[in-house]
């Protein structure tokens, strides 16, 4: 956590939140959970932790993988672009590709090489 000024922090929250990461201080209020819940035996169970909601979406790739292909108009016409996720990278890191630079860059995602007609399964 770092002051920006005055009442102004940013955190350190997890990029999956989703969430602004800079808030004034002067707004919070004092949050404190019963951490036991009971359940359907009657049982007291803890709650899970914030590391065990975390989706398991954050994972990096095994591979390098075509995950969406979407068609954009531009003054050239249609373009075909595909999400590419890298290998050991983390989804958020994925990036929209022209088709023609997939096939060029990334053959081995493709069946006929360069040409880039469909998919590869992976």
């Amino acid at each position: 956590m770092e002051q920006v000024r005055g009442n102004a922090f940013r955190l350190n929250v997890p990029q999956y939140m989703n969430i602004y990461s800079v808030v004034n201080v002067g707004h919070l209020k004092l949050y404190e959970p019963y951490m036991l819940t009971k359940d359907e035996a009657g049982l007291d169970q803890v709650l899970p932790s914030l590391d065990d909601l975390a989706p398991n979406t954050m994972d990096e790739f095994k591979e390098d993988s075509i995950l969406q292909k979407k068609v954009r108009a531009t003054r050239r016409g249609e373009t075909e672009l595909w999400l590419i996720g890298f290998k050991v990278k983390k989804p958020n890191k994925a990036k929209w590709m022209e088709k023609s630079r997939v096939g060029e860059s990334y053959p081995h995602l493709c069946i006929y090489g360069n040409k880039c007609f469909s998919i590869r399964e992976v």
